[in-house]
């Protein structure tokens, strides 16, 4: 659960495609990135976004608790 692949790791919440990864809320992708809140899609761009993000976090937590 802790290592490489674990919920902290590499590819986990907070790892290169976690939250605050690549594709993360800050990321590319994210609330201040190619298509965040100022950017091409506005304001609801962003919320979007961030809704997508939040659930995928979750998703990945949940699925990372429940395989244990």
């Amino acid at each position: 659960m802790w290592g490489v692949w674990g919920v902290w790791g590499v590819w986990g919440v907070w790892g290169v495609w976690g939250v605050w990864g690549v594709w993360g809320v800050c990321g590319a992708w994210g609330v201040w990135g190619v298509w965040g809140v100022w950017e091409v899609w506005g304001v609801w761009g962003g919320i979007f976004l961030v809704a997508i993000l939040v659930k995928l976090s979750l998703s990945l937590l949940e699925y990372y608790f429940l395989s244990m």
